[in-house]
């Protein structure tokens, strides 16, 4: 973009217009004193003949007559110069320095000696100096200024200081040395190794905006924009070989006041504050508005709201353009602003931009602005603060805003339906047609500690007070309360109650899994049939671990993540979260903090992530709008924000997305589950448990804010059609740059030995974290000096805000300064909050006052017991007979193919990245056209030299079960779990699990009963298999305005691959053998073609007491290399798997079908514990002996052939039922061939 192309405008000037004239060319000068008869600038902008703006410190401290428009400074005496030792000399390389002086011989700050250039060509004449290198910018973009030789040569002439003022210690410097010739170019420098939170050394991080190259634009939307908007802007890029327009001046380059300003913060107590923008309380006193904004071509998010505008029946829309606003809070010139949409706003391939704010819009274009509300976290913007400060662009504040503009005969109507079903949510964001007016967070005022009296409330009063507040505690958990302090003779504190709030909540304490229940079971009619008492269903599932106790398991259910062994020298963590409520209000921020969360908790074990894998039940995407509940979004809408949501944490952690599912149920619709998992990599032995005495609380990561407040809490009751009002601020906000940075700062700690403990800010906040991690000594804590995002937050926010992307650990005093720096290196922000005390009290103070002191015996002991009553009937008797009307088996099984829990996931694998980190061997999509399902993900994590040894991930889900018989539900998720990694080849003697519960109101009966035989089903499935729980969670009162969720067990599998050579998906050879391995069932409850053909079926099958053995011989085989491809039968039965193995190999396959009463039953059934194995007719006998009681099924077509079909045959031989390929290809990819 030329200098010409300029608009400048700010927020409090006049409407922006286009600037048609080129700027003032510079005369030149044989001094550097400003010229009487220079062009006068535009105030802020700077003397257009200058080859330096002025940096906003230097403005404060000129007199007041040098800011206004056409002022021009006062003469400089020759007396008055710089002596001439301070002159710059190009033989002379500059003196190295460092943030605190000058450098040593080996110090990483010393800058190279420059090279001449030839002040003709502005080309090097010389090669820089030794060692002289070009690291990549912060902001993925080379800075322009001193060094770059295309932009301008800079003087090292120093001018007199300016009168005393705010920043009188700055020198002016011009670009001309005496006599009028120019200081040649000096060669690039090598620049301190800054980095941005999440950016490594030597590392290239993306600009922000970055987009794909433009397709072609919409219908009467051109490259320049909307018509009638104004003059649009595009960043060109440089053609190849050409020399870069100068760089317009700014503030802060080279060693200038903005570099110094972040080398004295670099000396404070928090280092990385060199790197963050400075907090509103030390903003400067001038302070101008700018409005940015940024728009590609064919941004494929504009095409999106049309998409969906359609879908929710506005059809008037025919066109959208999306521009991304940044809004610019500081002492900023018009060069300042051009300078950052530039280098860090615009991509120069697909972006065009503008400043000021745009003309009101032609007729038949209405323009909505979205901006997120204020307190919300607006992770783009402190991004951006971040950039202007590396820029040198000091205290600047920023925040960010969506506009659309939508072309189309649009009544109100439409808009606000627009506005509430696509392009807003009033739960985190605001909007208004037309030109929204930033809002930039300011009171500096710190709300008062509230003392809450509850001695004389009775029930009633205590009820409503937990309900008012949000704790979401019982009366006989705030009668515990009222009772403690009653002891200590005073109130409590806001923050003490919301610290027992949290600390007791379903969603920390797992109250419900450590009750006292007493179950009741009766038949279809009634009639009890059994009762006994459960003594906690936690400690149910943990005897089965007991019980087991394998050699290679490191750590199960006491800290934040399962541990187990890999080889002799490497450990595996995993976990798997939920964050199903926060989803349901912001799907985007709740699955994106999800994701963020399970990778802390990973981090929390002192493992690097690796991986991760996500299950995503929702509502049928078909949904009628007149079917949805005040106060839900759309299942589309929720199902897009939330693969988005993961998408953004995982790929920008550079974590691959490798394994999970996607269900739909209308059971869904107001209440999805998002189930997020991670899995990490950690020495042998090297996670530290025990904080000693006197150790320092040290908190590192992100910022604190409002967001996630009452999380915990907010988790731990239902939701009606006012929870996005009552509890927005639970949600979220992630910024997965930071929380990169945290993972590279703790391992290189944990390899170090800096701390004795460390534990994520999860639910709760610092109040769980270091609660936690004093529970057995106490702790004493100061939270003034917290690190806000901004000001005016209570001690109690401060003290449960559950902010992302921050770890406390537990330091020892004489490691702390190794801790330091190595924030420092990685630009992590880092604040002592006070030591470990052993007093066994948890003491929280700010600003000397004191806002939380309890005994840590009170906290994480004094819960009362709940008692429980549950109940289970079963359903009605299965007549059976359903599938004596199904005319059509063919249309059957296309039907089950296109139905989107069995069709491709694709669309959703493609929008993560499974590839990067170059660990996948078996990935989410398989097959010639890598648009079949695998069965489960096979990594390769390294290890010893010639090791093949791999990791693999699986998952079990069967929600239709459950309606039916919670228990048996357990055993088919168990079991679909196993032989998903069976059928990639792990071993079954290898396995260790993870059960996930998400259920509705555990106080209501029915629901507490079904919960119960689910545990119980679980913990009998994983004793039978043999496999410990090593990790769990459970997600209680998923319920909108008392309509629960059916009950959801997701177990996940982690297994070992001996050899990842011999890993299998489902794809066979040509002319291989197909095998069925396992028995049918004649029973059709809780089947796919039950649901799709509306089949009242109750009868579930059982469980295969055999299956374990079976899998065992199927593993062996695999390892001897006998077997080529490996299938489960699950969802949509045999039918569906021969179908999906036919896609993966695009051949036809002939199927005769194992004997049974009912070819279709035959098919469609979903019993447990069978698998389709393919091998070479080699095989034969070798299979036959080693499973006698597989059966030889079909044959693979050697041949591709244009007419393959998947033919079933009957047991005579007959063609009962066959299926054109390409139609299969077309049901379960969704049209494509």
């Amino acid at each position: 973009m030329s200098p010409s192309c300029t608009w400048a405008r700010s927020w409090n000037s006049p409407t922006a217009t286009p600037s048609t004239t080129p700027p003032p060319t510079p005369t030149p000068r044989a001094s550097c004193r400003r010229s009487p008869s220079s062009t006068p600038t535009p105030s802020g902008a700077g003397d257009a003949s200058c080859s330096r703006a002025i940096s906003p410190a230097r403005r404060r401290s000129r007199p007041a007559a040098a800011s206004t428009p056409g002022a021009r400074s006062p003469p400089i005496s020759a007396a008055a110069r710089s002596p001439p030792s301070s002159r710059w000399d190009p033989a002379t390389p500059r003196r190295a320095t460092t943030p605190s002086g000058p450098a040593s011989a080996s110090s990483r700050w010393r800058r190279p000696p420059r090279a001449e250039t030839d002040r003709g060509t502005g080309e090097r004449a010389g090669a820089p100096g030794p060692g002289a290198v070009q690291l990549p910018h912060p902001l993925g973009r080379r800075r322009r200024g001193r060094g770059d030789p295309g932009g301008r040569p800079r003087c090292r002439r120093r001018h007199p200081r300016a009168p005393p003022g705010p920043a009188s210690g700055d020198a002016r410097r011009c670009g001309r040395r005496p006599g009028g010739r120019r200081r040649p170019a000096p060669a690039l420098r090598v620049r301190p190794r800054r980095h941005r939170a999440g950016v490594p050394p030597a590392a290239s991080t993306p600009r922000l905006g970055r987009h794909r190259r433009p397709r072609t634009p919409a219908p009467g939307w051109g490259a320049g924009g909307a018509p009638g908007l104004g003059s649009t802007h595009r960043a060109r890029r440089p053609a190849r070989g050409a020399r870069r327009a100068p760089t317009p001046p700014g503030p802060g380059r080279g060693g200038g006041t903005g570099a110094r300003r972040l080398r004295r913060r670099a000396r404070s107590r928090r280092p990385s504050d060199r790197s963050l923008p400075a907090s509103p309380g030390r903003l400067a006193s001038r302070s101008v508005r700018h409005r940015v904004q940024v728009s590609a071509a064919d941004d494929p998010r504009a095409h999106r709201v049309a998409e969906a505008a359609h879908q929710i029946g506005v059809t008037s829309l025919e066109a959208c353009r999306l521009w991304r606003v940044y809004h610019l809070d500081g002492d900023l010139s018009a060069a300042d602003v051009e300078r950052v949409g530039r280098e860090v706003l615009a991509d120069p391939v697909v972006d065009e931009w503008r400043v000021g704010v745009p003309e009101e819009p032609p007729a038949g274009v209405t323009v909505v602005e979205v901006a997120l509300r204020p307190g919300v976290t607006d992770t783009e913007a402190r991004q951006l603060e971040r950039a202007c400060a590396e820029l040198g662009l000091a205290g600047v504040r920023a925040v960010t805003a969506r506009r659309y503009e939508l072309a189309g005969s649009l009544t109100d109507t439409d808009v606000e339906r627009l506005v509430a079903r696509v392009l807003a949510n009033d739960t985190i964001e605001r909007h208004a047609v037309g030109v929204l007016d930033p809002e930039f967070t300011s009171d500096d005022r710190t709300p008062p500690v509230e003392i809450v009296p509850l001695a004389g409330l009775d029930d009633a009063g205590l009820a409503e007070l937990s309900r008012r507040r949000l704790l979401s505690l019982d009366v006989a958990e705030m009668r515990t309360i009222a009772d403690h302090f009653a002891r200590e003779g005073r109130p409590p504190t806001d923050a003490e109650l919301e610290t027992f709030a949290q600390t007791w909540s379903e969603h920390c304490v797992h109250k419900t899994f450590r009750a006292r229940i007493q179950l009741e079971v009766a038949g279809p009619d009634g009639t009890v049939r059994e009762r006994r008492e459960i003594d906690g269903l936690l400690a149910l599932l943990r005897s089965v671990t007991d019980e087991l106790a394998p050699a290679w398991l490191r750590s199960a259910f006491v800290d934040n993540a399962g541990i187990v062994a890999f080889d002799d020298t490497t450990d595996v963590a995993i976990k798997v979260e939920t964050h199903n409520h926060p989803s349901a209000l912001e799907p985007f921020g709740g699955a994106n903090t999800g994701v963020g969360g399970v990778v802390r908790d990973v981090i929390g074990v002192s493992a690097r992530p690796v991986a991760c894998t996500d299950v995503l039940c929702f509502g049928p995407p078909d949904l009628a709008d007149e079917a949805l509940p005040d106060g839900v979004l759309h299942p589309r809408r929720i199902r897009d924000g939330v693969v988005a949501g993961i998408g953004d944490y995982g790929n920008k952690l550079g974590l691959p997305t490798v394994a999970g599912a996607v269900v739909y149920d209308p059971g869904y619709v107001a209440n999805p589950l998002v189930f997020c998992g991670a899995v990490g990599v950690l020495p042998t032995g090297s996670h530290p448990t025990e904080p000693a005495v006197g150790d320092l609380v040290v908190a590192i990561g992100g910022r604190t804010g409002r967001d996630g407040i009452h999380g915990a809490t907010f988790s731990s009751a239902g939701m009606d059609a006012t929870t996005h009002v009552e509890a927005g601020a639970a949600v979220q906000i992630g910024d997965p740059l930071t929380e990169k940075a945290c993972i590279e700062v703790v391992e290189r700690a944990r390899d170090a030995g800096l701390y004795h403990a460390i534990t994520d800010c999860g639910a709760g906040g610092f109040s769980s974290a270091v609660g936690e991690m004093a529970a057995e000594l106490g702790a004493e804590v100061d939270l003034t000096d917290v690190p806000l995002k901004y000001p005016g937050l209570a001690p109690w926010e401060i003290w449960l805000s559950e902010a992302q992307e921050r770890m406390v650990l537990a330091v020892p005093p004489d490691r702390l300064d190794e801790l330091a720096e190595l924030c420092e290196r990685w630009g992590v922000e880092w604040t002592r909050l006070g030591r470990i005390t052993g007093e066994r009290r948890l003491v929280v103070r700010h600003a000397g006052r004191t806002v939380v002191d309890v005994p840590t015996e009170v906290l994480h002991e004094g819960l009362p017991r709940r008692r429980l009553e549950a109940r289970w009937r079963a359903p009605a008797p299965d007549p059976g007979g359903w599938t004596r009307g199904v005319d059509d088996p063919a249309a059957l099984v296309l039907e089950l193919l296109a139905h989107p829990d069995v069709a491709s996931k694709a669309d959703i694998v493609h929008t993560y990245d499974h590839e990067v980190r170059g660990t996948r061997v078996v990935g989410p999509l398989a097959g010639v056209a890598l648009d079949g399902p695998s069965d489960a993900a096979v990594l390769r994590l390294g290890g010893p030299a010639g090791s093949r040894r791999g990791l693999v991930l699986s998952v079990g889900l069967c929600p239709r079960v459950g309606r039916l018989d919670p228990r048996l539900m357990a055993w088919h998720a168990v079991d679909e779990a196993v032989r998903n990694l069976v059928a990639v080849g792990g071993d079954p003697d290898r396995v260790a699990l993870l059960d996930n519960f998400c259920w509705g109101d555990p106080t209501v009966p029915d629901r507490l009963g079904g919960l119960v035989l689910a545990v119980e089903g679980c913990a009998e499935a994983a004793r039978h298999h043999r496999m410990p729980f090593i990790s769990g969670k459970d997600s209680l009162h998923n319920e909108f305005e008392g309509t629960p969720i059916p009950g959801t067990l997701l177990i996940s599998a982690l297994g070992i691959v001996p050899d990842v050579e011999r890993a299998l998906t489902a794809e066979p050879a040509p002319g291989d053998d197909l095998w069925l391995v396992g028995r049918g069932s004649d029973a059709l409850g809780g089947s796919l073609a039950a649901a799709v053909r509306g089949w009242d079926a109750t009868a579930v099958p059982p469980p295969d007491p055999d299956a374990l053995a079976r899998y065992r011989v199927v593993h062996r085989l695999v390892t001897e290399g006998a077997v080529s491809a490996l299938h489960d039968c699950s969802d949509g039965g045999l039918a569906v798997a021969v179908a999906e193995m036919a896609i993966c190999a695009r051949r036809g396959i002939t199927i005769a079908l194992p004997d049974a009463t009912d070819p279709v039953t035959a098919l469609v059934n979903e019993a447990p514990g069978r698998l389709v194995l393919a091998a070479a007719p080699a095989a034969r006998e070798r299979i036959a002996a080693a499973l006698p009681d597989a059966v030889r099924i079909g044959t693979v077509a050697v041949e591709d052939r244009p007419d393959a079909r998947v033919v079933f045959t009957g047991t005579g031989g007959e063609a009962t039922i066959a299926v054109d390929l390409d139609a299969a290809v077309a049901a379960f990819t969704g049209g494509s061939v």
